[in-house]
């Protein structure tokens, strides 16, 4: 902890003593999507578009300096390029979900009821029988 003697104008943050820039900002290319209200249908081409054209990092890097390649495009380029340094897919990650929604996740739910007043042999007997339900069930896909 410091010392309170060596840093006086140290003070705590507290509910009402907050930073005033709080928060992570988004990326410029979000901020530009938003306020510039890219539409889907754009956002869908310019990925075509940049998969196509944009295929290596010497062919982004050559785009970028192009003056007619549009703005957008050099913005996610630079964005895309930033994260390809850091290992990440942040960037394409967005511009997927925005022109395209976001994957869907299907979730298996199991309704079996099991029945909490029953005894130790017939609760063990039970699952003896959905384990043995689950096994048949595994072979039959590795038979396939």
């Amino acid at each position: 902890m410091a010392d309170e003697k060596e840093y006086p104008n140290l003070k705590h943050f507290t509910s009402t003593n907050q930073p005033a820039n709080r928060g992570a900002k988004p990326s410029y290319l979000k901020r530009y999507v938003k306020y510039n209200s890219v539409s889907t249908k754009d956002m869908r081409l310019m990925l075509g578009g940049i998969v196509h054209q944009y295929n290596t990092i010497d062919k982004m890097k050559i785009g970028m300096k192009n003056p007619k390649t549009p703005s957008i495009v050099v913005l996610f380029l630079t964005a895309m390029l930033k994260d390809m340094t850091k290992g990440k897919t942040d960037s394409l990650q967005f511009l997927i979900n925005y022109g395209y929604g976001m994957p869907k996740i299907e979730i298996e739910t199991h309704n079996e009821n099991i029945t909490t007043d029953i005894s130790h042999e017939e609760r063990q007997k039970r699952i003896d029988e959905l384990l043995m339900k689950r096994n048949l069930e595994i072979e039959d896909k590795t038979v396939d």
